[in-house]
């Protein structure tokens, strides 16, 4: 598939040699997590394991912050 990617680059008009530079996550600044009593007390009653710590949140949510 030669062509592939020069196609997908014009007509979708993406270029997949830029680079983005990865930030410092002491540079990201974390929201406040959304509470919700009822899952959190869920969770405790079922014994699952969660942390609302900003960067086990960061980590676990795959930078959708």
């Amino acid at each position: 598939m030669p062509y592939f990617r020069p196609w997908f680059e014009e007509i979708l008009g993406v270029d997949l040699d830029y680079m983005k530079p990865s930030q410092r996550i002491g540079d990201i600044e974390i929201p406040s997590p959304f509470a919700d009593d009822q899952i959190y007390d869920e969770l405790v009653r079922a014994n699952i394991s969660f942390s609302n710590a900003p960067l086990i949140r960061l980590m676990r949510g795959h930078g959708h912050t």
